[in-house]
C-alpha cells in the first residue's frame, strides 16, 4: 500500500484512496433497504454458531483496470474465500455472490472531481512504479460485515463476525 501511495501525489491518494477502515473484498450483493435487511437477518440466523474463520489472502497482483487500483487474490485464496462464502450464504434466498474472477481489494477508486484522464494516468503511474511481477504480500481479514452499497461506512455496517 505504501509503495502505491509513494507513486502518486499526496493530494491524489488522499482524495481517491479507500480509507483503511473501508478496505474490503466485496463478496455478495444483497440488494437495498428492506430486502437487504431480510437477507442480513437470515445470514445471522443461519450462522448463529459463527462464521468461518477468515482466510489469509495472498495478493497476486493488480487487475488492469483503468480507473481503479485493485489487488486480486491468488487462486488458492480466491477458492478459500468462495468456499467460506458458499457456506455462509447456502440456502438463503436473495443473495447474489460475487464472481470469483471479480474478487478484489480496492486501494484507489475515482471520486469526483478527479477526472477520468487524471485517474487513468495516476493508475498507470502506480502500475509502472510498483510493477506487475513481485510479491504483493497478504491481506488479513479482521471482520465480516454487511454494508449497504454507497452507504456511510461508519454508520451503515452490521458486523456479523470478528476474527
Amino acid at each position: 500500500v505504501q509503495m502505491c501511495r509513494d507513486a502518486v501525489s499526496e493530494g491524489f491518494w488522499r482524495h481517491n484512496e479507500q480509507f483503511d477502515y473501508t478496505l474490503h473484498f466485496s463478496l455478495s450483493r444483497l440488494g437495498n433497504g428492506k430486502k437487504a435487511r431480510q437477507v442480513f437477518e437470515a445470514v445471522k440466523a443461519r450462522n448463529k454458531a459463527g462464521l468461518p474463520t477468515l482466510p489469509v489472502v495472498k495478493l497476486a497482483g493488480f487487475y488492469p483496470w483503468p480507473c481503479c487500483v485493485a489487488f486480486k487474490p491468488d487462486s488458492v485464496s480466491a477458492a478459500a474465500i468462495m468456499a467460506a462464502l458458499n457456506n455462509v450464504l447456502e440456502g438463503i434466498a436473495g443473495t447474489v455472490k460475487e464472481k470469483e474472477s471479480n474478487l478484489h481489494l480496492s486501494l484507489y477508486r475515482r471520486r469526483s472531481p478527479t477526472g477520468v484522464s487524471t485517474m487513468k494516468a495516476r493508475c498507470a503511474d502506480i502500475y509502472r512504479e510498483v510493477g506487475y511481477s513481485r510479491d504483493y504480500g497478504k491481506a488479513y481479514g479482521t471482520s465480516t460485515v454487511i454494508h449497504e452499497v454507497r452507504g456511510d461506512y461508519r454508520e451503515d455496517i452490521d458486523i456479523v463476525s470478528s476474527d
